[in-house]
């Protein structure tokens, strides 16, 4: 049973995440799964004439599944799923050749997402090494602590 109606265990599962990341995703997702209804033919055009763009949201928006905090999952995956649909609504998606403006737009959006995950990848290890840190640290306390405790034991037992 729970105390406050659920929210000790809430606030114990952002306290193991912090430390240990979000679950993992048990079933992913893949681009194509989160376009919109009626926009297939739109994706399949955007796949033509952007390729490397699509590709690029297709690894990002596997990344932002992985990601190590849970608010970066839910922003990342948000954010690929809004720029895929401002894509595929964009009237240029129509043209018979890349957009250049269109190709910037997903450039700087893909740049700005692949920023966002390698701050969210540099906090888990920073996250790690302060653990490891705090947690030699505490094994060192340990073992001198130890060898001290054991000397005066020693020594109040034989006066």
């Amino acid at each position: 049973m729970t105390e406050n109606g659920g929210r000790r265990q809430a606030r114990w599962r952002g306290m193991r995440e912090s430390v240990q990341g979000a679950d993992t995703e048990l079933w992913p997702d893949g681009l194509a799964d989160v376009v919109p209804g009626g926009f297939e033919a739109a994706y399949v055009q955007f796949g033509d004439l952007y390729p490397d763009q699509q590709l690029q949201l297709q690894l990002l928006y596997g990344a932002s599944q992985r990601a190590f905090e849970r608010r970066t999952r839910v922003s990342a995956r948000v954010t690929v799923v809004r720029v895929l649909g401002n894509a595929l609504s964009d009237p240029r998606l129509g043209d018979a050749k890349a957009n250049e403006h269109l190709t910037e737009y997903l450039d700087q959006e893909i740049a700005d997402l692949r920023g966002r995950l390698a701050q969210d990848s540099a906090t888990a290890v920073s996250r790690g090494l302060n653990i490891g840190l705090a947690m030699g640290s505490v094994a060192g306390l340990v073992l001198l602590v130890l060898p001290l405790l054991g000397a005066s034991t020693c020594s109040a037992s034989s006066a």
